[in-house]
């Protein structure tokens, strides 16, 4: 037996049926809520004298999520710290491929959230870690105690 047979045996058709009206019992519902959450918030806010938006806010605000230290413009930041953050950088340049637009770096680590990352690119660029070439794309430069790979040999060849 199958096909069409298999189903009508199966009660198939009795489930398919009840499938599609539990997901449309549901979608139902979901915008039934959404269509009445503004009257409720505004029904809300008359009934009580302190409105709901702040509560609200307070309820699915930002605790204890604490930003990312960023050094104040003065403070010499240390080689741990740049080491991190050049580790962070190389993972989201590797996104871009190699050499990357420096520009399109700089977009992902601030969507990313990293702290200060002009100051930390610019820090690369002075030690030599990040080389600028002439068509203005951008490539990491191997540490000296680094053994080189093979993706950086195929650049000379």
């Amino acid at each position: 037996m199958g096909g069409i047979a298999a189903i009508t045996a199966a009660n198939g058709w009795l489930m398919a049926f009840l499938g599609m009206s539990v997901v449309f019992a549901g979608l139902a519902s979901l915008s039934l809520i959404l269509s009445c959450f503004s009257r409720v918030i505004a029904w809300q806010n008359a009934q009580s004298p302190q409105p709901m938006v702040p509560w609200l806010k307070s309820l699915f605000g930002r605790r204890g999520k604490k930003a990312l230290a960023s050094p104040a413009p003065g403070e010499i930041l240390n080689d741990g710290e740049i080491e991190d953050m050049e580790e962070t950088l190389q993972a989201l340049s590797a996104s871009l491929g190699n050499p990357f637009k420096l520009p399109r770096l700089l977009e992902l680590a601030e969507g990313y959230g990293l702290p200060r990352s002009h100051a930390y690119i610019n820090r690369l660029i002075l030690e030599g870690r990040v080389v600028g070439s002439p068509d203005g794309l951008f490539r990491w430069e191997p540490r000296k105690d680094e053994p080189m790979a093979f993706s950086d040999l195929t650049e000379f060849w």
